[in-house]
């Protein structure tokens, strides 16, 4: 049940908040690894370090919501209709997709391996607000005993 599993399901209101939350949570750890790595190299003071964290983060957004919301979704569809819906083939997914992105934009490994795991964790993030066990329906009729 790692990568295939046919008894979980979502609705769109919790795929599109599973998205956001995503999003939202990928910027922040892309900003984080900028700010960070920044700091490291540069040794920057704290009013840079927050400055940084607050234009990098909204900055960040804008790309992980574009990317979550039209990158993301259609591969998705195709993995929820294969029952492809276990945690494992959403961080396959998000580690193939980030990190085969930047991957194609930068040859240089320490660049694109920090965002290939970002978009492992998103995926499972995005996988742990989206699905939940398929619910039983018991039909109860209104004629007892006809």
């Amino acid at each position: 049940m790692l990568f295939r599993n046919p008894r979980l399901e979502t609705t769109m209101g919790r795929a599109s908040l599973g998205l956001l939350i995503g999003a939202v949570s990928g910027a922040l750890m892309n900003a984080a690894y900028v700010v960070v790595s920044d700091v490291l190299k540069n040794g920057s003071t704290p009013n840079e370090v927050l400055s940084g964290l607050l234009i990098f983060g909204v900055v960040s957004s804008l790309f992980w919501l574009g990317g979550a919301f039209l990158l993301a979704t259609p591969g998705w569809a195709v993995l929820h209709a294969m029952n492809l819906r276990g945690p494992g083939a959403a961080v396959l997914y998000g580690v193939g997709l980030l990190g085969g992105l930047m991957r194609l934009l930068t040859p240089l490994i320490d660049i694109w391996t920090p965002y290939a795991v970002a978009g492992g964790i998103v995926g499972l993030i995005v996988w742990g607000v989206s699905y939940r066990p398929q619910q039983a329906w018991i039909e109860v009729s209104s004629e007892a005993g006809a």
